[in-house]
């Protein structure tokens, strides 16, 4: 009897050697996914705050230089391009139209007269460009924004040094 409560002495010893051997790395293990956790929430947070805040420097620019943009946009020029009626590229029997109307948002009044006089060509170029669509190409707000890109690149080639600002859309129809 002696010896079973030396072997369960022993044993009982064991266990409780191996018990806290156990525990330790399961403490460190619970370290580490808190730490993970942890830094997974002040990463969010970091995000978070950041997305909030981003809209900041451009609200600050825009209430200090406020008079400078009403004063440029007091300077703007703008150049309607006469009404364009074209065949869009088809492969059926009947063709369809589009109708456009479009204007070239110019820096200044003085730029104006000097791209007024190019405007056959602008002219040429647009239709030879609206010409070539095809009804998919100009279908929905993608498409528009693609062509209103392709007439402002081509313009801006054609005016060099000079620029247009932008080419605004006044009437667009497809038929």
């Amino acid at each position: 009897m002696v010896e079973d409560e030396e072997t369960s002495t022993v044993v009982n010893e064991n266990e409780e050697n191996v018990e806290p051997v156990n525990e330790a790395p399961k403490k460190s293990m619970l370290n580490k996914k808190q730490l993970i956790y942890i830094s997974a929430g002040i990463v969010t947070l970091l995000i978070c705050i950041g997305i909030l805040l981003s809209p900041l420097p451009t609200m600050v620019k825009s209430f200090l230089f406020q008079k400078n943009n009403r004063a440029d946009l007091l300077e703007l020029a703008f150049l309607p391009i006469p009404e364009m009626i074209v065949n869009l590229k088809s492969t059926k029997s009947h063709g369809n139209i589009l109708k456009a109307v479009f204007v070239l948002e110019i820096g200044t009044i003085q730029e104006k007269e000097e791209i007024e006089h190019l405007k056959p060509l602008i002219m040429d170029q647009f239709q030879s460009y609206l010409r070539e669509l095809e009804i998919s190409d100009v279908e929905g707000g993608a498409g528009i924004e693609r062509v209103r890109q392709e007439l402002f690149n081509r313009v801006n080639a054609i005016i060099a040094p000079l620029k247009v600002r932008q080419v605004l859309i006044k009437d667009f129809l497809v038929q």
